[in-house]
């Protein structure tokens, strides 16, 4: 992330930035413990006009800090004691959530030892994404009730490095927590929806560092959430790419998008679900035959084995998926959960359990609102009104 960005998001720390230690550390991680006050030391003069202008640059800026804003009074090296003392007032506990200039912010603790409020959750005038540099965050649909998320990293046709994901994984729960939002959408460009991982970034490293810190663990987490996830892809869904696909509910796919898992040929094998979705998909000869040759296949043939279910103009697939994503969303939300984990249960138990949990979920569906609506709204002969209760 580069310099800019991430001292925007730092722009409201309690923590004061005055020595060249802590310069040091800005310099070097691009970060800073930065507190929009007079906080710098007279020598840092134009290091201060400098996170001024870039601050005072920002969308949303009115100026005002944290300190200002919760009458904390003056810059704190505690931060569990700030954060106290802004829950206090706010009528929260360690997860706080704010109404400031830039909008509501979900404010969490860093791991690390700088003193500063991280901000990852940022909704501006129901727009989130403006924190975040390989992803594009939005809200799609008439009713702004479907979540959007769009790769964006062109010049290496969207593959997927540990940040992007990273990122992927806080704008998914920022989606899964806004009750509004009943389906996300998850897109890349034309060219590629998105080409595999970083081959750059996984290069160098070993067994010991993979295992023990069991890489690309939290890459799954498109498959935890809880919403309906709508895979649009177009161009390239290779390796990673096509794993990501995967782990949606529905893939729609452009004409010339094309699937593969070719990570045979960099002499690994696929390592975030490829051999154990891609069977479950298309069944053990298609995915035995493209995971030991690296053979790519197009969307008319993914369609054909049950990969994808609808194949529209490269064009259009985007819309299509929105347009999707807004049906389901104008189901009841909490049903559509039930839904979802009815049919997921499919891969993971026998026919005899899958059954049973079926039957249960259908039960707990009459302990809803939205089931006696939805019935009533049937026998009135009217649209049914859903609450999500």
């Amino acid at each position: 992330m580069c310099r800019e960005r991430k001292l925007l998001r730092y722009r409201n720390s309690l923590r004061p930035c005055a020595d060249q230690r802590v310069l040091k550390q800005l310099k070097s991680e691009g970060v800073g413990n930065v507190l929009f006050a007079d906080c710098l030391t007279q020598r840092d003069e134009n290091v201060k006009k400098w996170l001024q202008s870039k601050l005072k640059a920002a969308p949303g800026f009115t100026g005002q800090s944290y300190v200002d804003k919760y009458g904390l009074g003056e810059p704190c090296h505690d931060i569990q004691h700030v954060l106290k003392k802004i829950a206090v007032q706010l009528g929260k506990t360690r997860r706080v959530k704010a109404i400031t200039g830039v909008g509501v912010i979900t404010i969490t603790v860093p791991n690390y030892s700088a003193a500063a409020y991280d901000f990852i959750q940022v909704f501006r005038k129901g727009e989130l994404g403006g924190q975040f540099q390989h992803i594009i965050v939005d809200r799609k649909g008439e009713k702004q009730n479907v979540g959007f998320i769009q790769l964006n990293r062109p010049k290496a046709l969207n593959a997927l490095c540990d940040e992007l994901m990273t990122e992927m994984g806080q704008a998914l729960d920022a989606f899964e927590e806004d009750k509004q939002i009943g389906a996300i959408v998850i897109t890349g460009s034309e060219k590629a929806f998105a080409a595999g991982a970083d081959i750059k970034e996984m290069q160098n490293r070993n067994f010991q560092e993979c295992y023990a810190g069991n890489f690309l663990a939290h890459w799954n987490k498109v498959s935890l959430v809880r919403k309906p996830v709508i895979a649009a892809v177009n161009g390239f869904a290779l390796g990673g790419g096509c794993e990501l696909a995967m782990m949606c509910d529905i893939i729609y796919a452009g004409e010339k998008a094309q699937f593969a898992q070719p990570e045979i040929l960099l002499g690994t094998i696929p390592g975030a679900g490829g051999t154990q979705r891609l069977t479950r998909a298309v069944g053990k000869s298609l995915a035995m035959e493209l995971v030991l040759t690296g053979d790519r296949i197009s969307a008319q043939e993914a369609k054909l084995a049950g990969l994808v279910s609808k194949v529209y103009p490269a064009d259009q697939v985007v819309q299509e998926a929105i347009k999707c994503g807004e049906k389901i969303a104008g189901n009841s939300k909490l049903v559509c959960i039930m839904a979802k984990e009815a049919v997921n249960a499919a891969f993971e138990l026998t026919l005899a359990e899958g059954n049973r949990m079926e039957k249960r979920l259908f039960h707990a569906t009459f302990a809803t609102d939205d089931r006696k609506e939805g019935m009533t709204a049937f026998v009135e002969k009217r649209k049914a009104a859903f609450t999500d209760k």
